[in-house]
């Protein structure tokens, strides 16, 4: 993580994928700018620091897509 801006210093968007085992608070605490984006998965509902829960949170998100699930042949 120290050496992503100079490795990725040129790229127009960086994307990050963290599964539900990794640590999210140094994650979330260093997004550094317009561009990176982080997508973080979650088991357990935290505590956020202006108050309330992850989970209650995200009930208030828009909604930016659906799909269908594809049926299994």
């Amino acid at each position: 993580m120290r050496r992503r801006g100079e490795v990725l210093a040129s790229a127009a968007m960086v994307t990050v994928v963290a599964d539900r085992e990794s640590d999210i608070y140094p994650a979330w605490a260093s997004v550094p700018q317009p561009g990176f984006h982080l997508l973080s998965r979650a088991m357990v509902d935290r505590r956020l620091v202006g108050g309330g829960t992850l989970f209650g949170a995200a009930l208030g998100f828009a909604v930016a897509g659906t799909r269908k699930a594809c049926p299994r042949a």
